[in-house]
């Protein structure tokens, strides 16, 4: 995509007018949330995709939860084979 150069002022409250055309292309309308984020290079600016933002959260959470489920399957292991030495311990005590 072909880069294109535009100059704004910043109003007394910090806000920067939108191009109509730049709004109209990349379907930016009154009310719509944008997602602000830095590198180290500057400011950009990205229309908020509500959707596909929802989406990535419950992928994150289900990774999590793929990750908690792994955790617990091992602590479950852990316990089996504890459970099962104290046991053999008790046995051999009472021999």
């Amino acid at each position: 995509m072909k880069k294109r150069r535009i100059v704004r002022k910043i109003d007394s409250i910090g806000r920067v007018m939108l191009p109509k055309e730049l709004r109209m292309k990349y379907q930016i309308d009154f009310g719509n949330v944008v997602e602000i984020y830095t590198e180290q290079d500057g400011i950009y600016l990205k229309k908020f995709d509500m959707e596909k933002n929802i989406m990535e959260r419950m992928e994150q959470k289900e990774k999590t939860a793929r990750k908690i489920e792994e955790s617990l399957k091992r602590v479950k292991s852990k316990l089996n084979l504890l459970q099962k030495e104290t046991e053999l311990r008790k046995n051999r005590q009472g021999s």
